[in-house]
């Protein structure tokens, strides 16, 4: 299982040579769902076969495609280009993907209580230098009693760790799996600015008609 999460994250990166990578993972009850997607151009897809195209190239690096295997994958066709998503389950004891870049990482799942830490130092700049960022996307529907994450929106927590800051970049994230919260579908400006402007619409429609209805029935 570690063999096949490492080499993932190998592949990830060489696929995105010189950009960012974003790595998703989400928290339930009882299990952790990940999810990576690979973009290829269009162009560089032979044959109309992106599997068949990144086993090839992942081939230059190991003779063992099997990470590339999954119960859930899906194929994303776009205009210019063609994503391969591979999502996996895992339980909390067998989790350790983020782990492959520090030192030392641990998942501590207490009854409800679960505790995620990481040492200090993100080692993949070592390891990857044409690694420009890697943001880190961990949705959590369960109350959060502590983490260091840089940004948070809504139920879902993101780190951003680049060149600069990898020296001192733990990852930190305590929840109650006893303790839901809602998830509320709304998380940035632009979206609460279209939702009371529909709002608006909405409401001088009604009073439009009522009016209207009102001054038909006086008319009478």
């Amino acid at each position: 299982m570690k063999y096949k999460k490492i080499f993932l994250l190998v592949l990830v990166i060489l696929l995105t040579s010189g950009c960012d990578i974003t790595y998703k993972v989400q928290f339930e009850k009882n299990k952790i769902i990940e999810t990576n997607t690979f973009y290829l151009p269009n162009d560089k897809i032979e044959n109309n076969d992106i599997l068949g195209t990144l086993e090839k190239m992942s081939a230059q690096y190991t003779i063992n495609t099997d990470f590339l295997i999954s119960p859930k994958t899906k194929v994303l066709k776009e205009k210019n280009q063609t994503g391969y998503s591979i999502t996996n389950e895992y339980n909390y004891d067998e989790y350790d993907t983020i782990g492959t870049c520090y030192d030392a990482f641990s998942v501590i799942k207490d009854k409800n209580n679960v505790m995620i830490s990481t040492s200090e130092k993100f080692k993949c700049f070592d390891y990857y230098r044409e690694l420009d960022q890697v943001k880190i996307v961990a949705k959590v529907n369960y109350k959060v009693s502590k983490t260091n994450a840089d940004e948070k929106k809504g139920n879902t927590y993101i780190w951003y760790i680049n060149q600069e800051n990898a020296q001192n970049k733990p990852i930190q994230l305590f929840f109650d799996l006893s303790k839901k919260v809602g998830v509320w579908p709304f998380t940035n400006f632009q979206t609460y600015v279209i939702v009371i402007a529909l709002l608006i619409v909405i409401v001088a429609s009604v009073i439009f008609l009522i009016s209207r209805i009102s001054k038909k029935n006086n008319k009478i």
